[in-house]
């Protein structure tokens, strides 16, 4: 068996299911464990980046995830990391546009449809 790729967070030794974990390696039965196993943790930044598991999701372009985090959980897109930074940010900076445009459609509902463009939206938006 190889190794993990350096770039994918090594799941922590221990059996408990790990959102974190699960959002970098887009493992929809991993969130679904921790989440059940303790709710509060969906907008819980994790302690070393302080991202949320939705900002992980993002910034890895895990859009089944990300649907997952948000649709289905709720997950708040306004949650920023250690650095300021939204999952908004991540997904645009890292040019992930499905992913950019489902939390744009969850932060900005009244520029979804013909009532306006998403893409008007400032590069970096902040909760007013």
């Amino acid at each position: 068996m190889s190794a993990a790729p350096p770039w994918i967070m090594p799941k922590p030794s221990a059996p408990d299911f790990d959102i974190y974990y699960g959002a970098d390696v887009d493992d929809i039965g991993e969130i679904a464990g921790a989440l059940a196993t303790d709710p509060n943790v969906l907008n819980q930044p994790e302690p070393l980046s302080g991202k949320t598991a939705l900002s992980i999701a993002a910034a890895d372009g895990n859009y089944l995830s990300l649907e997952f985090l948000l649709v289905t959980h709720k997950a708040d897109p306004w949650v920023p990391d250690k650095k300021g930074w939204l999952a908004l940010d991540y997904a645009r900076a890292i040019g992930h546009e499905g992913c950019r445009h489902l939390l744009l459609q969850h932060m900005y509902p009244e520029l979804d449809g013909d009532t306006g463009s998403p893409d008007v939206v400032p590069l970096f938006p902040r909760r007013g």
